[in-house]
């Protein structure tokens, strides 16, 4: 398991990380929240300790643990590659930021893991909470794949928890309802997945949507070609979510728990 040391590591700048860009979001909307959706904020965030304990209780394995098993056994290519630390560190941190990519597009592209994942696109509301909305099911298999690349690619520990903590950072970043002046916006979408190009990813249309599937550096949709700068609506007006789940149907985490298994996806896929 986690020492007591890394846990708090990561949970403090998880919760600061968090509590910080939900204060910016207030000072600085890039929308104004007109839907009467009281407490969605709270089961998202109820949500994610539901999955935090069930995982814990229940899975034996993290990508922490696969690491530090691979690394006592010296399992895994980059174990074997005799490369200097440092470039082992780069390579285990692209290749998971890649990974991460590929299995967004995946739970886009297949009708089945879709269902896990519409859960997270239903939000009526972007904002910052919307980073922990994911269903107990797309987090188990998240993790079971991440566990996997470690130990077959021999990626380092302390990479493992640098990276989850670059990941959650990011996500939360990007999904937040912040408003960056253009003259910041634009530099920064040239290496990383800006709030305003992350909302194109939860257009309400499906052209628009399956598109920015990164969620820390926007390189990889640049080379898979699955970039998109603008939406046909302003940053102001986008409409986010899905159309098959109105508001009221989208708030509360008992609904957001069956959403997988109710048959009503309109979502056309790519």
């Amino acid at each position: 398991m986690l020492s007591a040391d890394e846990g708090t590591i990561r949970t403090l700048v998880f919760l600061g990380t968090l509590g910080g860009f939900s204060l910016l979001e207030a000072a600085f909307p890039r929308q104004r929240n007109h839907l009467p959706l009281p407490f969605r904020r709270t089961h998202n965030i109820l949500l994610t300790i539901l999955n935090t304990v069930v995982l814990r209780l229940v899975v034996p394995f993290t990508p922490y643990l696969a690491a530090e098993w691979g690394q006592a056994h010296s399992a895994g290519l980059l174990h074997q590659s005799g490369l200097p630390v440092w470039l082992k560190a780069v390579l285990g941190l692209a290749i998971l930021d890649l990974l991460v990519y590929g299995q967004h597009v995946l739970f886009h592209w297949n009708p089945m893991l879709w269902r896990l994942h519409r859960v997270h696109h239903s939000d009526r509301v972007l904002d910052a909470s919307t980073a922990l909305r994911f269903h107990l099911g797309e987090v188990f298999l998240s993790m079971v794949l991440k566990s996997l690349t470690v130990v077959v690619l021999g990626i380092l520990p302390w990479v493992i928890i640098l990276f989850e903590i670059m990941l959650n950072s990011a996500a939360i970043f990007n999904h937040s309802n912040l408003r960056i002046p253009p003259v910041l916006e634009r530099p920064l979408r040239l290496v990383l997945v800006t709030p305003d190009l992350h909302r194109i990813h939860h257009s309400i249309r499906s052209d628009e949507m399956h598109h920015n599937f990164g969620f820390s550096i926007i390189w990889w949709d640049w080379l898979f070609r699955t970039y998109l700068p603008r939406a046909a609506q302003s940053a102001e007006e986008l409409m986010v979510g899905l159309d098959e789940f109105p508001p009221e149907q989208s708030r509360r985490i008992d609904q957001l728990l069956l959403q997988p298994f109710q048959n009503s996806s309109t979502t056309k896929f790519p």
